[in-house]
């Protein structure tokens, strides 16, 4: 997954990429989550790995913090 998934949802930018009974949210939307969450991640942990719990629905901040996760090589249980 790593770095190409978020260049191709910001192709995506402004199309549906999550619809539920929270709304919708575009591409656009997961990339800023994505992105605010690494900064927050690089934050809390540096260049230090660290195992996640993610505990959450299938909506866009549970989708956003697994992708920033994987993306900074941290674990996700």
């Amino acid at each position: 997954m790593n770095f190409w998934l978020l260049d191709r949802f910001k192709k995506y930018n402004t199309k549906p990429a999550l619809i539920g009974v929270w709304g919708e949210s575009s591409y656009a939307d997961l990339v800023k989550l994505v992105e605010k969450i690494e900064d927050e991640l690089n934050h809390l942990a540096g260049k230090n790995t660290t195992t996640i719990g993610l505990i959450g629905e299938c909506c866009p901040a549970s989708v956003a913090w697994l992708i920033a996760s994987e993306r900074l090589h941290h674990w996700v249980v």
